[in-house]
């Protein structure tokens, strides 16, 4: 469906792409914002070093940092406020309130469960790039844009840091049977060697 073109949303017409509509389209809209969102990169300089979703840095924050992040947050709030406003045009609003209000139970249930262990959920700008893009549903030219940004920032966050888990820490416990786990298996291996060469020597 084109929804590009605007109009009632509800009825869209069927549009066949022409091969310079589709290059506009794809390179002026997708690519372009792509590129801008592999530019979250250059953010980790200076002071922007501080700007990350961990409280013990957090409170130690000046005031400029709170201004930007504030500021981020205003805007985020605007782009989704905005992409509600289209899912309801197209009469899919509740179907992503629901999804939103399944995942979000999701990951209280299992921040409360491996808090247990000793771990703290810790949100890295890739799955917020990953999360941000699975919100996003049809062909628009605001929608297009704002899934490139963010596949950008998850691109940009897993090629330099890797796809870290999301709950960080652990207690002795876990670490106790981690450990355990590890030795068991190295233990394994070796009974596995020994075997081998007394295998060859036979």
């Amino acid at each position: 469906m084109n929804y590009v073109s605007g109009g009632n949303l509800k009825t869209p017409e069927c549009h066949l792409y022409k091969t310079w509509e589709l290059f506009k389209y794809n390179f002026f809209i997708w690519t372009t914002a792509y590129f801008i969102g592999l530019q979250f990169t250059h953010l980790d300089q200076g002071i922007f070093q501080q700007l990350t979703l961990d409280w013990n840095i957090m409170k130690n924050w000046p005031l400029i940092l709170w201004v930007i992040f504030i500021g981020l947050v205003l805007l985020l709030v605007t782009i989704v406020t905005y992409i509600f406003y289209l899912y309801y045009l197209i009469g899919y609003l509740s179907a992503y309130l629901t999804f939103l209000s399944a995942f979000f139970g999701v990951m209280v249930f299992f921040s409360k469960w491996y808090s247990l262990f000793g771990y703290h959920l810790h949100l890295h700008h890739w799955f917020l790039g990953a999360f941000m893009q699975a919100f996003l549903c049809y062909q628009n030219g605001f929608i297009t844009a704002v899934q490139a940004i963010f596949g950008g920032v998850q691109t940009e966050g897993g090629s330099r840091w890797g796809y870290d888990p999301l709950f960080v820490g652990g207690n002795g416990l876990m670490n106790a049977k981690s450990a355990a786990a590890m030795t068991k298996l190295a233990q394994s291996q070796a009974r596995a060697s020994n075997n081998l060469l007394a295998e060859l020597r036979a």
